[in-house]
Order: C-alpha cells, then structure tokens, then sequence
C-alpha cells in the first residue's frame, strides 16, 4: 500500500497564479517547532524561481523571521507574476533494513556487526524519540527492539564509495580520512519502529537547530523533540553535512508538490524483484529499484545541496 502524503497536510501552498495548483504543503504535528524562516528554507529546496513570497490567503506576507508557521492554506507568489517553476529532483528512495548486519556475505556482515556495536557503544538511547536501552536482570544492556540505523542507506553503497562521500560527510578523522558507509558517523541507534520512520523519511532531524521533524502522523508524539546535548556534543556523531542530505530527502519526500508516493513495505536488499513482482508491488517502483541496484542513480544533486 502506498503512503499518502499530501492527504494529512494541513499546511497547503498554491501556486499564487494558478490557485488550484498545490505546489507543496506539511503536515505540521508541533505548532511550537517551526519557524516562518525554517518553512520557506524548506521551499527553497524544491522552488526554483530566483526569489518569491509566501502570502496567507489574506494576502499578507509572511516574513523570513523565527515567528512560529501557522496551519493554514498560504500562496507562493513569483515576481514579475510569472508561474511558480518546481524542480524534478525526487528523493532517493531507501529500502528498510530490518537490523543492520543482516547481508548474505560474510565480509559485509562482518563489517556491518561493527558499524552496529560502534553504533551502540556510542548511543545508549533511541536518538529520535530518547527512549532508553533497558537493563537485563544482570544490569547489562539490553538491545532487544533497538537498531543501528544508517543515515545514508546502505543500499547505495557504490554512489558512497564513487562519489568518496566519506570525505565529504564525515568527519574525517586522523584515522578515517574516507570513512567507509559503515562508519559509525553514518549511524544513529533508533527502536525498530522509529528506525521504519526514518527510512520513509516520515521522521527526521533538523540540523539547524537538531530537532526532530515529523512528517506524518505516526511519528508527531516526538516533533520538536531536541536531540540530548551529549549526542549533539559528541565528536563521532554523524556530521551537520550528512543529517542535512537526509532532512533534504525527507522535504523532497513529504513537502514537495503533492508528495513522493513510496509503496509501504519492509522490503530488504535480500528480497528478490520478481518475487516482488509477482506478489503485486508497483512496477515502476521496483524498476526504480533495480536501477538503484544497479547504481543508475547517483546523488549528486545531495552533494551540492550540503556543501
């Protein structure tokens, strides 16, 4: 089944010109989390035009300032009244990895279990929703129900490695210089259900100001949550830079237009296509996944996006 993401918006943006044209819109969860500034910085994203206004239906502008967004239909007006031109870049759509460390070859799985225990050796808590790791009856650590999720799937591995993102997102330490994708600063531990949110880009992180966003209804109990200061303080901690490209797939996901249509499943890299096919999952998308697997798809249009 598809998710929906235009149906529980309730902030709507037309286009000024044409008012019946919706040219994007949010589901708002937290009226207290986000600001008239962080708002139109999430239109620029998709928005081409050189410059242009974001009116209310009274027609009164709203200002780029740290006044709070207001649920409401508001209009986005280009000068010169021209049309509002949106861009074709789409988000890059990630499969759900039930645990990490799960892969069918030995090295992977051997470099996968690493990123996992570095992940939790740093993390004792879900990063997003703060629910912490439980003790057993012996005081240890208790992992059941927590997961190490990768900020940049794993499933691009090769736009990773041929684009040296580990350069460019991590922060290279002395000993890391091209930190591989499972480094441990392309991880965050989450519980199962919020690392399901954070894969459909339902749930991410601002990382102007490291709040949670919520983009649909299952994940609103957490929007405005900010991350604890001892993640935000930590030196391996996935950089500014790589919570950027995730927060920009999540508004190119969840804002744009009348948003991404992405099939609901928890389909992992071990799921065969034409099984998939046969059990009726849309063509188009699993083409689309094919392609990735293939590695058609490549992010450079992320790589300008967080220098």
């Amino acid at each position: 089944m598809a998710l929906d993401r235009q149906k529980p918006r309730n902030i709507r943006v037309f286009d000024y010109r044409e008012p019946t044209h919706e040219i994007g819109g949010l589901y708002l969860a937290n009226t207290q989390c986000l600001t008239n500034r962080s708002f139109l910085q999430m239109l620029d994203i998709f928005v081409v035009n050189n410059s242009f206004a974001l009116e209310t239906k009274d027609g009164i502008e709203v200002p780029r300032d740290e006044s709070l967004i207001q649920k409401g239909i508001y209009y986005a007006k280009a000068p010169s009244d021209e049309k509002i031109k949106i861009t074709q870049e789409e988000s890059s759509y990630r499969c759900y990895l039930r645990e990490s460390g799960t892969t069918s070859e030995g090295s992977s799985k051997s470099r996968t279990h690493s990123f996992k225990e570095a992940v939790r050796a740093r993390d004792n808590a879900c990063i997003i929703s703060g629910a912490q790791v439980p003790q057993d009856y012996d005081g240890d650590l208790w992992y059941g129900g927590f997961e190490a999720a990768h900020v940049f799937p794993l499933a691009f591995r090769d736009d990773w490695e041929a684009h040296k993102l580990g350069q460019v997102w991590v922060k290279a330490r002395e000993t890391e210089k091209n930190a591989t994708i499972n480094s441990v600063e392309n991880g965050l531990l989450l519980t199962s259900g919020v690392h399901s949110l954070f894969d459909t880009y339902a749930v991410s992180i601002n990382p102007e100001d490291y709040r949670v966003m919520c983009f649909l209804p299952p994940a609103q109990q957490w929007a405005g949550r900010r991350l604890d200061q001892s993640f935000i303080d930590h030196p391996l901690r996935p950089s500014d830079a790589l919570l950027s490209w995730h927060y920009r797939q999540a508004i190119l996901t969840n804002v744009k237009s009348v948003g991404q249509t992405l099939e609901d499943t928890d389909m992992t890299l071990e799921t065969d296509l034409a099984t998939a096919l046969k059990e009726g999952l849309n063509v188009g998308w699993v083409e689309f996944q094919l392609a990735q697997r293939l590695a058609l798809h490549h992010p450079e249009s992320a790589l300008h996006s967080v220098s």
